[in-house]
């Protein structure tokens, strides 16, 4: 394996033939260049997020809908301002279950809830980067490349976790061009 230090559009096979009885001519070359690279990739996310917190508030609302009318049980919907969830039920009604009429009760449950900043478990959020960053690099590597050895580092400050990634890969770094 030959050491070469190049940059990126270094031309390094190419298919020129040099006959004893013509000049030389281009002819296709193509050849896999592996290469051993190095990425420095990092990864941030804030150590707080905002979670629901149930503030053990809760209320029922009552209608009847007939055919495509709707008859409230109740003045108003009550919410206001309030960060609330709404589960709707709808029953409709029947006889013998055999013929369905056009009456439905609606039963609305309202949970109110407030939002409050939650401390992530920073473990599982450092696994989970660890795991984003490994995956970025495997996708930008794709078939042509392996990763040969890799490591983590973790930080948090000013709010944030960061996670770097420093990864040695060996890939095919041939692209073929067109002869012009």
């Amino acid at each position: 394996m030959a050491k070469m230090d190049g940059i990126p559009g270094d031309v390094l096979v190419s298919g020129e033939v040099i006959s004893p009885f013509a000049g030389p001519r281009q002819v296709h070359a193509m050849a896999d260049v592996e290469a051993r690279t190095w990425y420095a990739m990092t990864a941030a996310r804030p150590v707080t997020a905002a979670r629901k917190r149930y503030t053990g508030a809760q209320w029922s609302h009552y209608s009847l809908k007939i055919g495509r009318e709707k008859i409230n049980f109740y003045s108003d919907s009550g919410t206001g301002d309030t960060l609330c969830d709404k589960i709707v039920t709808e029953h409709r009604l029947s006889i013998g279950g055999l013929f369905t009429l056009p009456l439905t009760l609606v039963s609305e449950r309202v949970v109110e809830y407030e939002i409050a900043e939650a401390e992530l478990d920073m473990s599982a959020a450092r696994v989970d980067l660890e795991n984003g960053l490994l995956r970025t690099l495997e996708e930008r590597l794709g078939e042509n490349g392996t990763i040969e050895q890799y490591a983590f580092t973790a930080a948090e400050k000013n709010g944030l976790l960061t996670v770097s990634l420093h990864a040695e890969c060996v890939e095919n770094i041939a692209v073929q061009q067109e002869i012009k």
